[in-house]
């Protein structure tokens, strides 16, 4: 079989970071006001800062201050941070974050599947 690339969307993108982004608590706190808001949310946007992602059998990413969110594995997300911490985008479903975007070392990469 083959196949014609008409279109990348997973190439980086130059950027400092990705506007908005929360430390892990910060996060927590803002998803928790969403759901007492609206007790039917079922996913919602999560950007968080400077996170490590730590694989394992379960992933978590891990901010500075030691604290973590669960996330789904996704190696695109582990390849393009190296081991660093970076930005990262995806929806929170409650028990995991699904990785969409991260931004590191100055560019933004999509990490969907």
């Amino acid at each position: 079989m083959r196949a014609l690339v008409k279109e990348t969307h997973s190439e980086l993108r130059d950027a400092d970071s990705i506007s908005h982004a929360l430390r892990v608590k910060e996060a927590y706190a803002v998803a928790g006001d969403r759901v007492a808001a609206n007790p039917w949310t079922e996913v919602q946007p999560v950007v968080l800062k400077n996170v490590a992602v730590a694989p394992g059998t379960r992933w978590m990413l891990v901010d500075a201050e030691g604290l973590a969110m669960p996330c789904k594995a996704n190696y695109r997300l582990l390849a393009v941070s190296g081991g660093r911490a970076v930005d990262v985008s995806g929806e929170w479903d409650g028990e995991n974050l699904t990785p969409l975007l991260v931004c590191a070392d100055g560019r933004l990469a999509g990490v969907w599947r």
